[in-house]
């Protein structure tokens, strides 16, 4: 077995393997363990300088900007359902697993009027996140090396709380722990933003993740896990000689492993922890501290934009029960994740009328028309395509002449009379 690259592996009894190996191409080599066991469960510890090691510092997990976790995007959300949100530029902010710090030291940079602070238990991304933002200066961000459970009264209120990839991936207790922190340092009109896999997605998402758990069981070895996961499901998704359903979703499940940086797939897929829940049961854990659902982070997550004209109809017919209309909307979709904001409970969100708070917010869009000299005010349709190569397209004249003012100003904002008076 290959060394650790940091630390040490120490393995309390030995096992003898006879290995079967096969190439598989584009992946490697999968390597098919038949047993010749003196136990039957192999006991690790892991150790550096005499220190018990977590997985974060053994495979280093790299973080950054989070456009959906930004105070300006939870604000508007909140803004939207009747709430009166800290100001952006003067709130303070707690990201809960915060990693090497890479969402909050953008914010932190940009926003020197408010004050970031972020907790993890894990020490070497805490240390390079000191770093950097010693280096850059920022006297409005502090970073802590400990557990959730640690955060007491001394922390204070937070007009935000975030706790991205956080709560699938760790035990019952501390998702209690969690909410308990959301709940007594959520201010009066904070939002609490949680993100969490989900069911039904999560079940076919499951099926792949015991497999790769399964096959790596007795590897210990990171690098070697992340090889032999992704080898055996090239293997399993090759080795059919028709396909079928079943045979389609593996190689979807491999395209998306294959887009994703490899500790993603060490921490998230192979995690011993990934723990998906239905939406309706994160609402009742969220409700039991005093917590409540306000919206989704993706806002048009919230729209039934992809729905036929009879299951609208059917959920409409919900009226104003947003938890049941939201699960019956993640059974249609399949849904594997949600980004969830939460309030506190005592606070009514407005489902209504949201338009007419619209008229308060500011917009901006890196969109631009498709067409070299498009025709904005006809009902002709005319397609839009952003940075990242996403389209949109409408036929409505005030949309397109909307969409291609806001791309003639971006990066920078404009208030929606601005863009009214434009788009008329």
């Amino acid at each position: 077995m290959a060394p650790l690259r940091r630390g040490s592996l120490r393995c309390k009894q030995s096992t003898r393997y006879a290995t079967y190996s096969t190439n598989i191409t584009g992946v490697g080599k999968i390597s098919l363990t038949l047993v010749s066991r003196l136990r039957n469960v192999q006991s690790y510890s892991r150790t550096r300088g005499g220190t018990q090691l977590n997985t974060y510092d053994e495979v280093y997990y790299p973080s950054h900007s989070f456009p959906q976790t930004h105070p300006d995007r939870l604000a508007t959300a909140a803004t939207l359902f009747g709430m009166n949100p800290a100001r952006v530029d003067g709130c303070r902010y707690l990201e809960l697993g915060c990693g090497d710090a890479g969402n909050l030291i953008p914010m932190a940079f940009y926003l020197p009027g408010s004050e970031f602070v972020g907790i993890d238990l894990a020490a070497r991304p805490i240390e390079m996140g000191r770093e950097l933002a010693e280096e850059l200066g920022l006297k409005n961000l502090q970073l802590h090396q400990m557990s959730i459970d640690d955060v007491d009264d001394q922390f204070g209120e937070f007009d935000f709380v975030v706790a991205h990839g956080v709560y699938s991936w760790v035990p019952p207790q501390v998702r209690d722990s969690l909410l308990n922190v959301c709940s007594k340092h959520l201010s009066p009109h904070g939002v609490g933003y949680i993100s969490y896999n989900t069911f039904p997605g999560g079940h076919l998402r499951r099926m792949i993740w015991d497999m790769m758990r399964f096959h790596v069981r007795d590897i210990e070895e990171p690098q070697r896990r992340i090889s032999q996961a992704q080898a055996l499901l090239s293997f399993v998704s090759s080795s059919k000689e028709k396909d079928d359903l079943y045979i389609q979703v593996l190689r979807k499940e491999l395209e998306r492993t294959a887009r994703f940086d490899k500790s993603h797939l060490y921490h998230d897929d192979l995690a011993d922890i990934n723990d998906p829940v239905y939406f309706h049961q994160f609402v009742d854990h969220a409700a039991q501290y005093g917590l409540r659902f306000l919206a989704e982070a993706d806002y048009f997550e919230m729209k039934p934009h992809s729905f036929t004209p009879e299951a609208t109809a059917i959920l409409d017919q919900l009226g104003d029960d947003i938890v049941r209309r939201e699960q019956y909307s993640d059974f249609i979709k399949c849904r594997r994740f949600r980004q969830t904001l939460l309030c506190r409970e005592e606070v009514i969100p407005e489902q209504y009328n949201h338009w007419e708070r619209v008229k308060y917010l500011y917009a901006s869009s890196n969109l631009s028309p498709v067409a070299t000299d498009p025709d904005l005010n006809s009902p002709k349709p005319a397609a839009f395509v952003s940075e990242n190569n996403s389209q949109i397209s409408t036929d409505h004249p005030i949309l397109k002449n909307a969409f291609a003012y806001l791309g003639t100003k971006w990066p920078q904002v404009v208030s929606f009379e601005e863009l009214l008076d434009a788009s008329l």
